[in-house]
């Protein structure tokens, strides 16, 4: 960065080099060129191709080294200020006073993004840390300050913002988990597993296949039990509630949930246990047909005599 002015009163330019994120000067080892700047509530605002944003206390002169659009117009954050901005016929951005590169990217469309200019090994990056209003400005602040936070352990915030999505695209949604699950655990392990495959299709997929699984919460759950209820299938409901059980620890056993959303609900319907009385037909199917069944004599010989 080079960087040519200093105090008021003093004509004679100094050229000053520095590769240094922020740098402290005392202000009589700078003799700044008054044409290049504006001098106001103590803070001088720069004009100049550097682009350099510098801070004025009574001994030092404090220079930012961060590297600002040409276009560069600073202001005064508040939510009024923020609300009142209007959309133009190109996108245009705005900088908060002393903000240390945090602004809000105005959109033609009207939408507003706050984003911070930080530099990483020496390179100017650009960070987009969320929308407004759904990120209020305090919320902003604070995503701001943790990414300069982890500017200090050396770590570039741009970069674990890409992993972080890049990690949401890859994360399975429901649809993969079932198939997942049917294939590494249903049909080894079940012999009904033909009948999860058929529930799952019909009552959750239609509902919840597109979702990623890790954002599938017990009030999903809840409501997709709900909705069999409601269409009289109460004691279909805890069938396929049980299959989703299933499927959720599996997905937790794998790793792909940290939690399963199935914890703490239970069984939509009571069921009750009835006898069941063989009809006359097949009490003469059951005894005709000891006679060909793999086991002992006696065995038989007792069935018959119940």
């Amino acid at each position: 960065v080079v960087l040519i002015g200093a105090r008021r009163g003093i004509r004679t330019p100094d050229l000053l080099i520095t590769n240094q994120p922020v740098v402290e000067i005392p202000c009589n080892a700078v003799t700044p060129h008054e044409t290049g700047f504006v001098l106001q509530r103590q803070r001088l605002t720069m004009f100049l191709g550097s682009r350099t944003s510098l801070a004025v206390s009574r001994n030092f002169i404090k220079i930012a080294t961060h590297v600002l659009p040409k276009n560069y117009r600073a202001m005064k954050f508040t939510d009024r200020t923020i609300r009142s901005l209007k959309a133009r016929e190109e996108r245009y951005e705005i900088w908060e006073n002393n903000g240390n590169g945090f602004g809000v990217r105005v959109a033609k469309t009207g939408r507003l993004s706050w984003i911070l200019l930080y530099r990483f090994e020496k390179r100017p990056r650009r960070l987009t840390l969320g929308t407004y209003p759904t990120m209020s400005l305090a919320q902003a602040h604070l995503e701001a300050a943790q990414a300069r936070s982890t500017l200090t352990s050396n770590i570039d915030p741009g970069a674990l913002q890409t992993a972080a999505r890049q990690a949401e695209l890859r994360a399975p949604t429901v649809a993969r988990l079932a198939e997942e699950y049917l294939e590494k655990w249903a049909r080894p392990n079940k012999r009904s597993w033909r009948e999860d495959e058929r529930m799952l299709n019909k009552d959750v997929l239609p509902n919840l296949g597109t979702r990623k699984a890790k954002n599938v919460g017990r009030r999903d759950i809840v409501l997709l039990l709900d909705q069999i209820v409601d269409r009289g299938a109460p004691i279909q409901a805890n069938r396929v509630f049980a299959v989703v059980r299933h499927m959720f620890n599996f997905a937790v056993e794998r790793d792909i949930v940290a939690l399963s959303p199935c914890t703490g609900i239970r069984a939509p319907a009571k069921e009750r246990r009835r006898d069941r009385v063989l009809n006359e037909e097949e009490i003469k199917t059951f005894w005709t047909g000891l006679d060909d069944a793999p086991m002992a004599s006696l065995t038989k010989l007792a069935l018959k005599l119940q």
